[in-house]
């Protein structure tokens, strides 16, 4: 029972640091800021704000960048699918461009990814069940300064599962680590002030090569390799 409510107690504060924390204020913060300039520099076309397609395309703004998606679906995917494949799947790691020059591997990875958003995009529209989901892309009746948020978490659940902290080194080597924080699951971001990687959540700080500097998290960030073990 104790562990049920250990649980339970983790979902909670979770959830309270995603729809009260200082993160969603900040979102919340940065999309009226956004809009405004955008109106401000542009026509002016305030009557837009007041429809329903912009309602649909700011909930989208909030669920992806105030954390509700990580916390609800890419979070617990990216945790089981990492453990799939460093548990039964360790030849899926494969280092395809080691040998590439950095400007031919930089066109490679682009083109395979464009590949990839290709090939889902055409099956999004061949699929009936994946086009529930997937047309919501072509429902607005007009454009907002948001029109691009509004993604299914269908499609952004095949690209937004394997979060990775990249850093290179001043002597150009990459340094790959989960942006998993090691605390309670929340994703790190880069603060290039101080050069750590920061957790939104509770304030876990670490180093750039995934050393903890600060707590509450206790373990390092974990690292990713990309050649086979």
């Amino acid at each position: 029972m104790s562990e049920l409510w250990d649980v339970a107690r983790g979902v909670a504060e979770r959830a309270y640091v995603n729809f009260l924390g200082p993160r969603f204020v900040q979102t919340v913060l940065t999309l009226i800021g956004f809009v405004v300039a955008v109106e401000l520099l542009t026509r002016r076309r305030w009557a837009r704000y007041r429809t329903r397609t912009f309602l649909t395309d700011a909930t989208y703004f909030l669920f992806f960048t105030a954390g509700v998606y990580a916390f609800f679906i890419s979070g617990p995917i990216h945790r089981l699918i990492q453990a799939g494949v460093r548990g039964h799947g360790s030849f899926l790691l494969l280092d395809l461009a080691s040998g590439m020059p950095l400007a031919l591997k930089a066109l490679f990875f682009i083109m395979s990814i464009d590949f990839v958003e290709y090939c889902m995009h055409r099956l999004g529209h061949a699929n009936k069940l994946y086009w529930k989901f997937h047309c919501i892309h072509h429902t607005p009746e007009q454009l907002t300064p948001l029109s691009k948020f509004r993604i299914h978490w269908v499609d952004m659940t095949v690209f937004g599962t394997v979060k990775v902290a990249a850093y290179r080194r001043d002597d150009g080597s990459l340094m790959l680590h989960s942006a998993v924080c090691t605390h309670k699951g929340c994703t790190v971001a880069w603060n290039d002030a101080e050069r750590t990687w920061d957790c939104p959540c509770h304030g876990s700080r670490f180093t750039a090569e995934g050393k903890v500097i600060s707590g509450p998290a206790q373990s390092p960030l974990e690292e990713v390799s990309l050649s086979r073990p």
